[in-house]
C-alpha cells in the first residue's frame, strides 16, 4: 500500500510537470499569434496608406491627361496654329504686315524711375495713396 502512494506521488509530480509545460507552450503560443497579428495589421496600415496615395496619384495623372487631350485637340484646330505662328514665329498670311512695337531707351528709364518713386516706403505718395485708400 505505501509502494502504491509512492507511486501516486512521483506520477502526480510528473503530471503537474507535464501540466506545467504544457501551459507555457500555450502562452508562447497565444504570445506569438498576438505578435504575428500585431505585425500584420501594421503592414496593414502601411499598404492601405500606400493605396490611398497611389490613387490620389492616379487622379492627379488623370487630370494631367484630360488637360493634355485639350491641349492636343487645340492644337489640331486651325485657328490656333495661325494663331501661335503669328505670336511665337512672327509669320504672316499673303497680304498681311507685320508691325513690331519696340521700347525706347527713354520709355524704359522712366518705367523704372516711377517703380523707384512709388516702391520706396519713405516716398509721401506712396503714404498719401495708403490713406486715400483706406478712407474709402
Amino acid at each position: 500500500m505505501i509502494a502504491k502512494s509512492r507511486k501516486n506521488k512521483k506520477g502526480s509530480y510528473q503530471e503537474v510537470i507535464f501540466s506545467i509545460f504544457l501551459v507555457g507552450l500555450v502562452i508562447l503560443g497565444i504570445a506569438f499569434l498576438i505578435f504575428s497579428s500585431s505585425k500584420i495589421n501594421k503592414r496593414r496600415q502601411e499598404l492601405i496608406s500606400q493605396i490611398n496615395k497611389l490613387e490620389a496619384e492616379i487622379e492627379e495623372k488623370e487630370k494631367q491627361n484630360a488637360e493634355l487631350q485639350a491641349g492636343v485637340s487645340q492644337i489640331s484646330d486651325q485657328n490656333y496654329l495661325e494663331q501661335e505662328a503669328r505670336e511665337k514665329l512672327g509669320l504672316k498670311k499673303p497680304g498681311e504686315e507685320v508691325v513690331s512695337v519696340q521700347k525706347t531707351e527713354a520709355e524704359t528709364n522712366t518705367n523704372q524711375e516711377v517703380k523707384k518713386e512709388t516702391s520706396s516706403p519713405w516716398n509721401p505718395k506712396t503714404w498719401w495713396n495708403w490713406i486715400k485708400d483706406k478712407i474709402h
